[in-house]
Parts: C-alpha cells; sequence; structure tokens
C-alpha cells in the first residue's frame, strides 16, 4: 500500500491529497522467446540499453519452470533498478554478468540478436536470432499482459511496446542452447500462413508502474507529478515521464483531496491510464442481455467496471475475466482478434487448393467418392 507522508505543496499553497504515485523507465530494445522443453527455464529475455539514465549494455533474464522465479544477469557498468523487475515468481538473483557476446540490434528489415554467457549454476547460455531480410517491417503497438504472470505484484506494472513484432520464418532459424542442449521453442497455429516464429521483439518500451510498495504520493516527495483543479480542491491526473516517454492517470470527476472528506463518505469515478499518448485501460458496462422472445425483461445495466489492460480485451465478453496468453498479444497486436476470425477459413481454403493441385494416388478416393449416395 503507499504510504502517505507530508502534505503536498502545489504552486506554494498545500495541493489535494491524492494517494497515487507513477513511475516510468524506458528500455532501448527487449526480445523474448517462450522454452518448450528445457528442464530448467521456461523463457529467456533480452533488454538493451544505451542512453545516459542506465548507460550502455545487456541485460538477461531466465525465468525458471519449477517456481516460475527470475535470475537476472547485469551486464556491468549499468545501472538499473532491480525493484522494477518483480515479475513471475520474484527474483531468484541478480547477478553482474560479463558477458562473451551480448548484442541486440532492432532494424527496419529485423532483428539480430546475439548473446553467449555463463548462467549462475555454470551452464552456458547461447542466444542467436536473425530475421533480416532487407524488407522494412510493418509494426504494431501493444501492452504486454506481464502483471497477469507475477504472483506478489508490488505494484500495477504495464509494459507499453510502442514497436512490437515477431520474428520471421526466413533463413536461419533461431537457436537457443543451454548447457550444451538446443532448446525448442514455442510454437503459435497456422504457420504456414503467418510464416512467424513465437519469439517476440520490440524498440520504443517504456514500463509504467502505478502505486509501487512503500512509495510516497506524487506531490508529496513520492514520484509523479499533480494536476489540479482550477480551484485546487481535487487532482485531475498524475503524470510522470522519463527518456522521451511520457504517462499519466486521469481521474473522472477528479480525484477530491483525501482530508477533506468526511468520515464514513464515499466518491467514485473513474480512471484511464495513457502511455505516450495511447490509451491502455478501457471500460464497458456490465448488464443483462437483451430479452429475447420468450425470455425475461432484462434488468437494469450494471455500473462501470473497473479498468482493465487493453490486453484483456482480446479475452471474454461476457463479463467473465480470463487471463491473457501469448495467442492474446498476437491478436491484440494485429487488431483485437479479426486475424484469429479469419485463420479456419483461410485454412480450409489452403486444403481445398492443396487437393486440388495434387491427384490422388492409385486406389485413393477423393473427398466426392467418399460420399455417400443420394
Amino acid at each position: 500500500m503507499t504510504s502517505i507522508h507530508q502534505d503536498p505543496v502545489v504552486g506554494g499553497a498545500p495541493a489535494p491529497l491524492v494517494p497515487h504515485s507513477l513511475r516510468i523507465d524506458g528500455v532501448g530494445a527487449m526480445l523474448n522467446a517462450e522454452l518448450a522443453d528445457d528442464p530448467v527455464y521456461d523463457g529467456v529475455e533480452l533488454q538493451s540499453f544505451d542512453d545516459d539514465t542506465h548507460g550502455t549494455g545487456m541485460l538477461v533474464f531466465l525465468s525458471r519452470r519449477a517456481d516460475r522465479s527470475v535470475d537476472y544477469y547485469v551486464q556491468r557498468g549499468l545501472r538499473l533498478d532491480a525493484a522494477g523487475y518483480r515479475i513471475g515468481g520474484g527474483t531468484r538473483s541478480w547477478t553482474e554478468t560479463e558477458f562473451d557476446v551480448a548484442r541486440l540490434q532492432v532494424a527496419a528489415d529485423g532483428v539480430l540478436a546475439e548473446v553467449r554467457f555463463t548462467d549462475v549454476d555454470g551452464r552456458a547460455v547461447e542466444v542467436h536470432v536473425d530475421d533480416r531480410d532487407g524488407r522494412p517491417r510493418r509494426r504494431a503497438r501493444l501492452l504486454a499482459p506481464v502483471s497477469a504472470g507475477i504472483v506478489q505484484p508490488g505494484s500495477l506494472l504495464m509494459v507499453w511496446m510502442g514497436g512490437f513484432d515477431l520474428v520471421r520464418v526466413a533463413g536461419r532459424a533461431p537457436v537457443i542452447r543451454i548447457g550444451g542442449r538446443t532448446a525448442s521453442i514455442g510454437r503459435l497455429p497456422g504457420a504456414l500462413l503467418h510464416r512467424r516464429h513465437l519469439v517476440k521483439y520490440a524498440t520504443a518500451l517504456c514500463s509504467v508502474e502505478l502505486d509501487r510498495d512503500g512509495d510516497a504520493p506524487a506531490g508529496a516527495g513520492g514520484t509523479g507529478e499533480v494536476e489540479v483543479t482550477a480551484d485546487g480542491s481535487a487532482v485531475r491526473r498524475v503524470t510522470a515521464a522519463r527518456d522521451g516517454h511520457a504517462a499519466r492517470v486521469t481521474f473522472d470527476p477528479p480525484f477530491p483531496d483525501l482530508r477533506t472528506l468526511p468520515d464514513g463518505n464515499r466518491s467514485g469515478g473513474r480512471w484511464t491510464i495513457e502511455i505516450d499518448g495511447s490509451r491502455v485501460t478501457w471500460r464497458r458496462m456490465v448488464g443483462r442481455a437483451p430479452r429475447r422472445r420468450g425470455g425475461r425483461q432484462p434488468g437494469p445495466p450494471g455500473a462501470l467496471e473497473t479498468p482493465r489492460p487493453a490486453a484483456a480485451h482480446a479475452g471474454r465478453h461476457d463479463g467473465r475475466a480470463r487471463l491473457p496468453t501469448v495467442a492474446d498479444d498476437v491478436r491484440v497486436a494485429r487488431g483485437g482478434g479479426s486475424c484469429a476470425r479469419r485463420l479456419p477459413r483461410r485454412m480450409a481454403s489452403y486444403r481445398r487448393r492443396r487437393r486440388r493441385r495434387i491427384p490422388p494416388r492409385d486406389g485413393q478416393l477423393t473427398g466426392r467418392d467418399r460420399r455417400s449416395p443420394r
């Protein structure tokens, strides 16, 4: 829970007290892969930095299959906040590492990643990915469903990827080798159609944390800036900016001053979050379905739901929520599910074309021959 310290002061006068803080941090580039059959690890991620705030170097983390804890390997010289990486089952180790090779480059025509180092258990870890083909890519924006996999969240963590894509099936296949054994990566259905590996990469990333444990309120010695109403009685939004990225939390109606609320009084409303100019929360009305013929009269409309990350929009639409999955990443990046809806029709069309091109072998019945006579 966010702690409350001294009264915030804006413009020389005490500002409304709002119990929220906001942090934002940038990442140069990222590459992430899921491991299907490695006995120890179930995922690997590379992050590269090259700025005045963090320095220049590479961060690699490996999540363990047994308890989802994460081992972090930080290249010497990087200045990173370990508290901002509490994901999965928590931090198992945070180790400064000398990498034999550490390179992650995202170009207009693809990505090149190459990493080689030794993990805390003495196993050699190698990653090599290169899908560049000379043709420029069209990338999407995506809110990564990171918070869905955190066992003990210390904040509302959102990772916004401004240039998201999947590694293409082109040239050499991605290679991830751990302890001398080549690990298989996860697969997406319909690979013959989309021709993508389940290896995600992105540029222009930023991570946003709302209400990290132990943070003071924005404007009261904590992170974030408050924007108050014209009369100074409430807070319209909390904002944060760093390394060319910006985030803001907007309250509708404005958040009242906690010190002025009478005991036992309640005040409600909506809140929305925007990152780099894109709204990453959504809301919808919850109510009964309209009456069908012979059915009951619909009840009154329900209240607005608490906004959820945009990646959850790919989930159920019947009022029951589910955790986002990797398939949701692809659906959201490609337009909220239209590609997933077209996939069965495309597969059926592909099979029809295959039947026309390849004649049946001697004695083999075709689909038309197998039909029973009318």
